[in-house]
């Protein structure tokens, strides 16, 4: 009788979520640190952000194009290029 209820105890201390072993804190953590590696959460910015839309370098005029590129996922990926500004 002893050990049916230790084995129901140990049954009901895998199935709570807060009650996890050592072993488990170690995994989850383990995978939370690769995905927060691997997969960083993307991050949203403002046009504002990156700096204005045309600036001077070394005597050079520059400007910024903007664009979005469709990837094999079918995600919008927002992209920016710096150029030499066209001579005048």
């Amino acid at each position: 009788r002893s050990s049916d209820s230790t084995s129901s105890k140990k049954s009901s201390k895998n199935k709570d979520p807060k009650k996890l072993g050592l072993y488990q804190m170690a995994k989850v953590g383990y995978q939370e640190l690769c995905n927060a590696i691997i997969r960083p959460p993307r991050s949203n910015y403002k046009l504002e952000a990156l700096g204005p839309e045309e600036f001077e370098f070394c005597g050079e005029q520059f400007v910024r194009k903007d664009f979005g590129v469709v990837n094999e996922r079918g995600l919008l990926v927002e992209c920016s290029i710096w150029k030499k500004a066209p001579k005048e």
